[in-house]
């Protein structure tokens, strides 16, 4: 529920901690995997504030350990709004980490991802890439990675 409040970033802040701190525990990390607790992942990943979106991202690479959370992280939408967050990042580092978070979802959950998933996921991955490749190098690199990951 904290996440959601658009008013209030200090309580989404609590609630990206809460999740970060849920996620790095791999027992307490299967309790993230639920249609609620990726409802509430996607919202926060609606912003671009990069003390929610940076947290978030440690998240979801926590979450590419987690077996049971596969099915949620191979959501077009998910995938997409992060990819979208990566060309909205004006801190290098968070453009970086969030960009090998995508690669990590990628390699771990490309094999559930239906065609027109990964149709519109390397598009996005292709404008992200170019736009990033002069601004971060490393970010480019893993955006090139995952979108050959998808491609073959």
């Amino acid at each position: 529920d904290m996440a959601g409040l658009q008013q209030l970033p200090s309580l989404q802040v609590e609630a990206v901690a809460s999740l970060l701190t849920m996620a790095s525990d791999l027992a307490s990390a299967t309790s993230l995997c639920s249609d609620d607790a990726f409802r509430m992942i996607r919202q926060l990943f609606q912003k671009s504030e990069e003390e929610i979106v940076y947290p978030m991202s440690q998240v979801l690479l926590h979450l590419t350990k987690c077996q049971s959370a596969k099915p949620w992280l191979s959501d077009e939408h998910l995938l997409l709004s992060v990819v979208r967050v990566v060309s909205k990042a004006s801190c290098l580092m968070v453009k970086k980490e969030l960009a090998k978070v995508v690669e990590a979802v990628v390699q771990c959950c490309s094999d559930l991802m239906n065609a027109s998933t990964k149709e519109q996921l390397a598009k996005e991955l292709l404008k992200v890439e170019g736009e990033t490749a002069g601004v971060e190098a490393q970010a480019s690199q893993h955006l090139a990675s995952a979108r050959r990951l998808i491609s073959y």
